[in-house]
């Protein structure tokens, strides 16, 4: 049995960011324009390739922008200087700031021009947390650990403003809250969730998959931070083989070659993606290890698969079936 878990896949903010670089590139068409994607719209190989094969090109710096150039701003934010800096030289652009990572801005800004100091918890040098870091004058303290948490300088602000890297994991983010409110427990800190819900209606039926298969595979960008988090919630069931994840169906592919013995000792095949993977990229890996699963001629002929074989969107538990 294959099975694809339940709400994997790219979210409602990851599907927006690219429907708007698609409108923007059939826009461009008329209009003659350049399409940028500033930075990487998302950190998924498959769809940035995808979207530079209709024409759209990359650019890591305002002063790189070819002539004529429509800016599509990436799902993780940019900084406000940014903005201020696009509107100066009179840039057009289109913004695919996920709703979520511009909450994160909302508050750090308001809690920095109260006077408030800022904590992110968040992976310190992610494109995500820099963007947010922008909006607060690149004062906000940035926690990634408990060493980051322990090496904080006395803090002095009235009030302490905390969010969080929407991708960051729930679990360890409870953790860091403690700890903090442990080591200043004087401080008035003003607490606001701002992790993504989408992750985490993901990680559940994931690792429920990942009790009930023989092998787990994680398809997406490695850059992706919720991908990882998604891999390692499932790993920590310790119960199915869980890979590192993989970016696209050529390199899973590879996988295949490499690891065939241990892929054909299994019985249950479970697929989970982050939230920026194409959920027709998961199909094209299931559909994948049927091909090669049945292009084994050692196999024995009544356990040949077909596209039936792979169950999208049941519950993990239909796995045992």
């Amino acid at each position: 049995m294959i099975v694809i878990a339940e709400n994997c896949g790219m979210c409602v903010g990851a599907k927006n960011s690219v429907e708007l670089a698609e409108q923007a590139l059939a826009e461009a068409e008329q209009s003659g324009r350049t399409v940028v994607l500033f930075k990487e719209l998302l950190h998924n190989p498959t769809v940035m390739g995808r979207l530079r094969e209709r024409g759209a090109v990359c650019c890591d710096s305002l002063d790189g922008l070819p002539d004529n150039p429509l800016v599509v701003v990436r799902a993780h934010g940019e900084t406000k200087a940014f903005y201020e800096e696009m509107k100066k030289r009179n840039i057009p652009f289109r913004d695919a700031t996920c709703p979520n990572v511009r909450r994160v801005h909302e508050l750090v800004e308001k809690a920095h021009a109260a006077g408030n100091a800022v904590i992110i918890f968040g992976q310190p040098g992610h494109p995500e947390v820099e963007g947010s870091n922008g909006w607060c004058g690149n004062q906000a303290f940035i926690v990634n650990d408990a060493k980051t948490l322990a090496a904080l300088p006395a803090i002095r602000a009235e009030e302490i403003c905390v969010v969080c890297q929407t991708t960051a994991g729930r679990n360890r983010t409870g953790e860091l809250l403690e700890m903090l409110r442990s080591r200043m427990p004087d401080a008035r800190i003003t607490w606001h969730n701002t992790i993504c819900p989408a992750p985490i209606a993901m990680q559940g039926p994931s690792r429920q998959l990942a009790m009930n298969c023989d092998i787990l595979f994680t398809i997406g960008g490695r850059k992706s931070a919720n991908t990882t988090e998604l891999r390692e919630y499932c790993k920590a069931a310790n119960a199915a083989e869980c890979p590192e994840q993989m970016e696209t169906c050529r390199e899973f592919h590879e996988y295949l070659e490499k690891n065939g013995d241990t892929v054909r000792r299994a019985k249950r095949y479970g697929f989970t993606a982050g939230a920026s993977t194409p959920l027709s990229e998961v199909r094209k890996c299931a559909s994948l290890l049927v091909s090669w699963l049945n292009a084994d001629q050692e196999r024995v002929p009544a356990s040949r698969m077909t596209a039936d074989s792979v169950v999208a969107g049941l519950p993990a538990a239909s796995a045992s079936q």
